[in-house]
């Protein structure tokens, strides 16, 4: 994913299109909890006690960095790879 946000980005910068991309870590929703295959709420709980910020994500929370990487205040950022993860990943890097 970083090579193919990254080659785009490049190859459309000359058109000033953007191109980034959200990696996020396990996201609460409705199919994380009741869904097909989902690990129910409990198992969601103890997912999020690995998450430095002591939770899984929400939803709401993805969609705010998004906002973000689609708004003006980020006219001049492309190429780039926003982690949405409550420091999970720091965590296994450190």
């Amino acid at each position: 994913m970083q090579g193919l946000c990254r080659s785009l980005a490049v190859e459309l910068a000359p058109r000033q299109i953007r191109v980034n991309t959200i990696i996020p870590s396990l996201i609460e929703s409705p199919q994380s909890v009741d869904g097909k295959n989902s690990l129910g709420k409990d198992g969601l709980d103890a997912a999020g006690s690995y998450i430095p910020w002591g939770r899984v994500g929400t939803t709401k929370e993805c969609a705010r960095a998004i906002r973000f990487l689609t708004s003006d205040d980020a006219a001049f950022v492309t190429g780039q790879l926003l982690i949405v993860d409550g420091g999970q990943t720091v965590r296994w890097t450190s």
